[in-house]
């Protein structure tokens, strides 16, 4: 693409300014990322019933998220680059816990 976002564009390398940079060897950026999502939510379910007035049904359960996101961004040499030099290096992790009635 011709974006601003050629890494040898933001060096102002004249042949990476314009369309031509398409052709020439003005790099690319790579984004890697790898997401994992577990989480498990149990439900209990009790129905009462003590006489015509009072009956019904009561929900309870917990909830537990997990995520880990591993994100790697790769600043290549060439527009057919696969690999590069790490321009940033990522790992986010979260829980989440949770209760209902």
């Amino acid at each position: 693409s011709n974006s601003s976002q050629r890494p040898n564009r933001l060096n102002l390398d004249p042949d990476c300014l314009s369309f031509a940079d398409l052709n020439t060897t003005c790099g690319n950026e790579g984004r890697l990322r790898d997401y994992t999502t577990v989480g498990i939510e149990p439900r209990f379910t009790y129905n009462y019933d003590a006489g015509r007035l009072f009956r019904g049904e009561l929900q309870t359960g917990f909830r537990i998220h997990w995520e880990h996101q591993d994100r790697l961004q790769l600043i290549g040499d060439r527009p057919d680059s696969r690999t590069g030099i790490p321009a940033e290096i990522n790992i986010r992790r979260n829980q989440a816990y949770s209760a209902f009635v």
